[in-house]
């Protein structure tokens, strides 16, 4: 029975990986999945599983480990930012205490006699702050720094995808690289049967079988070469999706298309405006701008603001508990920090302000290199494809003719074997162009935003 490539992944999702003993974290089995997979087989090592696009990207989803990092990040910066929303509130701090003295006391007078005392003091005791400065300043700068980690963990997701498509499209070129040698070897195959022919027949050399047989060596060489490149493309992806290393993977398509995201007429400008508004970073930017800003006012009127504080207990006297009646203490008070630390934390306020707007006008240039640089690779790339082919027209014509003439006595052998490798090489040069275009486009297609997050 042949699975589906999404039920063989989701087998392998689950198979996970033996956990060294006295490990504290168990690297496949303790992360979610994004399906259950019920009655699937295990996978066995050394047999290839094929996989397609959409399912790597689900499996990246809930798999990799830089998007969950930068979650988690985001879910400790959200956390932080509820706290802070906490200085508007009372902090309420119940206690039991209980005190004793035994031994000599001084009144005032500079006389000194015996005492015996204890007192116990017990809730409701409690004691309020409020602060107006954190609540009406620092609450809000750590909520724009958790808007700026929920963007970080956005482009995490969306960098995700970009690893993902790229390791993807470099097992599909491995796969082809390996039909390319396979063609090459039949050719050279087929030319150490012909040049074997003649030679019992009397009309071929031996140096030309030596030759040829030379050449059908450096071609098998190259199928295994061509394999090895494949095994290491799989656990490039293995690694990226977080799967057992056992797992051994191929692509799931037969041929490997052009892939157009982002129509590459598409005017520059709109491209710009793409970037500036979908990507994630920039949201983050300006949320962190957004929170020194926040900072930096915190430290102008911050100190300004009072802090109110106020405390009651009730305390009993005597070796008995009581009703608690006999002592009542409140205290209430305001306060202000002045201290000769609040210029140079305003300087540095100011210093940050500046730091993120530098930061910010950064981002954006970056953000416009990677679309220009995308653009133009894309160009380049579909450029070079139609020379391709045309390329490997013209080589495919000639090694016919090269083998026909071989084969009626008017060529030479070396005219063949240079035939083949011409084709080969034809081949090799239009499969990178088309690998290239590919790349090229998802990296633009991330670069204007165009490339969403992998589904969870």
């Amino acid at each position: 029975m042949r699975l589906s490539p999404l039920a063989l992944l989701l087998a392998a999702a689950c198979a996970g990986a033996p956990v060294r003993e006295g490990a504290d974290f168990a690297p496949y089995a303790s992360l979610p999945r994004p399906l259950s997979a019920p009655e699937t087989p295990s996978l066995e090592p050394g047999e290839e599983y094929p996989i397609d696009l959409p399912t790597a990207l689900r499996l990246a989803g809930a798999h990799h480990l830089a998007a969950a990092i930068a979650r988690e990040r985001a879910d400790a910066a959200a956390a932080r930012a509820d706290a802070a929303k906490a200085a508007f509130l009372p902090a309420l701090r119940p206690r039991v205490e209980f005190f004793r003295h035994e031994g000599r006391v001084q009144e005032t007078s500079g006389d000194f006699f015996d005492v015996d005392k204890q007192s116990t003091t017990i809730g409701p005791a409690a004691e309020i702050t409020l602060d107006f400065g954190d609540a009406l300043f620092e609450a809000p700068a750590e909520k724009r720094r958790a808007r700026a980690a929920l963007a970080a963990a956005g482009s995490a997701e969306r960098d995700a995808a970009l690893e993902v498509v790229e390791a993807y499209t470099a097992l599909q070129g491995a796969r082809d690289r390996i039909g390319i040698a396979e063609a090459f070897a039949a050719h050279a195959r087929a030319a150490l049967d012909l040049e074997t022919s003649r030679q019992r027949q009397g009309t071929g050399l031996e140096a030309d079988v030596a030759r040829a047989r030379a050449n059908l060596a450096e071609a098998e060489q190259g199928v295994v070469e061509a394999r090895s490149e494949m095994r290491l493309a799989s656990a490039a992806l293995v690694r990226v999706l977080h799967l057992d290393p056992a797992v051994s993977l191929g692509p799931a398509e037969e041929e490997l298309s052009l892939e157009e995201r982002v129509p590459l007429d598409t005017p520059l400008p709109a491209l710009l405006e793409s970037a500036y508004a979908s990507r994630p970073e920039i949201a983050g930017a300006r949320a962190r701008l957004a929170a020194a800003e926040a900072e930096r006012e915190g430290t102008r009127i911050g100190p300004l603001l009072p802090r109110l504080r106020f405390d009651a207990s009730y305390d009993a006297f005597g070796p008995n508990p009581g009703d608690f009646k006999d002592r009542e203490i409140y205290r209430a008070a305001v306060e202000w920090d002045l201290d000769a630390a609040l210029f140079p934390a305003r300087d540095e306020a100011d210093a940050r302000v500046r730091e993120a707007k530098y930061a910010f006008a950064s981002l954006r240039d970056r953000l416009a290199e990677e679309v220009v640089s995308g653009l133009e690779r894309a160009r380049a790339a579909r450029e070079r494809l139609g020379a391709a082919d045309a390329r490997v027209a013209a080589s495919e014509e000639a090694l016919r003719l090269a083998d026909a003439r071989r084969r009626g006595g008017a060529a030479l052998l070396i005219e063949v074997l240079d035939a083949q490798a011409a084709l080969t090489r034809a081949r090799t040069d239009r499969l990178e162009a088309t690998l290239e275009f590919n790349r090229s486009q998802a990296r633009l297609a991330h670069a204007v935003g165009a490339l969403g997050p992998p589904p969870r």
